[in-house]
């Protein structure tokens, strides 16, 4: 079987970092994998498969956006049995090159997030026949299949609950970088958060919890355009000298492994792959109580309502004085983690190309 993935680009994000951990074992599998990325960065994620001698195809110029990348696709699709899209304008370009090329490949869309930019009703015409195209949708969690549903009704019988996956056994077996690597050489709680530094991940609301746990740290993996206002936050909060801004990290296992508590106070959160590393590497779990995310932590964490930094503050600080709390958390963590295998997630995925091509 010969799939190609289309994607816009492979920063260090949740989608992309499914498509880095899924393609080369797919092709262990047996399976022909080739990625075809709208706008190449060289990013960790895109040297990785480079040196595991991953196929990438040739895109046009122009951006992810460029409307040269349907004609780029057109001339390749032939050489592929599925095409896997994710995310915008990817899922919306590969469609258009099927369609100009006359081809009756099938199409499978990763779908990944319960919020975007699109639902407007002016776009609603383009949205619904986009979805149409697909041959199989493969929601992350039961919050974005309700979404989707929601938005486009049409498509409800071709969506499947895939979710993403990780690979457990790095997230379980890491050992941890020491406190003082990251700026911490106090006997605090360590509250870690991985995500980029963008409204949706609502460092805001994490930053006034924090004001009200005068004994914790708190970690910051990651980076965005929020990075300067974040950081003045902070400073006008009283808490600069207990908040460490990393940006980007490569070894955030490791990072997991050194921390207290996760927190993850996400606005929305299609699935939340960094909360379920952080379950899996055993991690008590605070997080928003949003679709998607909500499904990823379950019971085996804490869930807050989005925003509500005084409750946040509250669970966090219970947590810190209570150590067979957080045991038990802890435990709970590891056996929920185990769930989101990487090696379940493609061989669902596998699954659903058979059906597609069997149909």
């Amino acid at each position: 079987m010969r799939v190609l993935h289309v994607i816009d680009s492979l920063i260090q994000a949740g989608a992309e970092a499914l498509v880095k951990d899924m393609v080369p074992r797919m092709r262990s599998a047996g399976l022909e994998v080739s990625v075809a990325v709208l706008k190449e960065l060289d990013s960790p994620f895109e040297r990785e498969l480079r040196e595991k001698n991953i196929a990438f195809l040739p895109t046009a110029r122009g951006g992810i956006y460029s409307p040269a990348h349907v004609l780029s696709l057109r001339r390749h699709i032939h050489k592929f049995d599925v095409i896997q899209t994710y995310l915008f304008p990817a899922q919306l370009f590969a469609p258009l090159a099927v369609m100009l090329a006359k081809s009756k490949i099938p199409l499978v869309l990763s779908e990944q997030t319960t919020h975007h930019r699109r639902k407007k009703m002016w776009l609603h015409p383009l949205e619904t026949w986009m979805y149409s195209r697909y041959a199989a949708i493969a929601c992350a969690s039961e919050g974005i299949a309700a979404s989707l549903t929601a938005w486009v009704p049409g498509v409800s019988n071709k969506i499947t609950v895939i979710p993403n996956g990780i690979d457990v056994q790095t997230f379980e077996q890491a050992i941890p970088v020491s406190r003082s690597s990251v700026g911490i050489n106090n006997g605090n709680c360590v509250l870690l958060y991985v995500a980029r530094l963008e409204p949706q991940k609502d460092h805001a609301n994490l930053l006034r919890a924090l004001a009200q746990i005068p004994d914790a740290d708190l970690v910051l993996a990651g980076d965005g355009s929020l990075r300067a206002q974040l950081e003045a936050q902070a400073e006008t909060l009283g808490v600069t000298s207990r908040v460490h801004f990393l940006g980007r990290r490569n070894d955030v296992a490791e990072l997991l492994k050194m921390a207290d508590i996760y927190v993850h106070p996400a606005a929305f959160e299609g699935f939340g792959i960094a909360a379920a590393e952080a379950l899996t590497a055993g991690k008590p779990v605070v997080a928003s109580n949003v679709p998607g995310l909500a499904q990823v932590v379950g019971d085996a964490g804490i869930l807050v309502p989005p925003g509500d930094s005084a409750t946040l503050a509250a669970e966090v600080r219970t947590l810190i004085s209570s150590p067979n709390r957080r045991r038990q958390l802890s435990q709970a963590a590891v056996d929920r983690g185990r769930q989101f295998s990487i090696e379940n997630t493609v061989a669902a995925y596998i699954d659903l190309y058979r059906s597609v091509l069997s149909h």
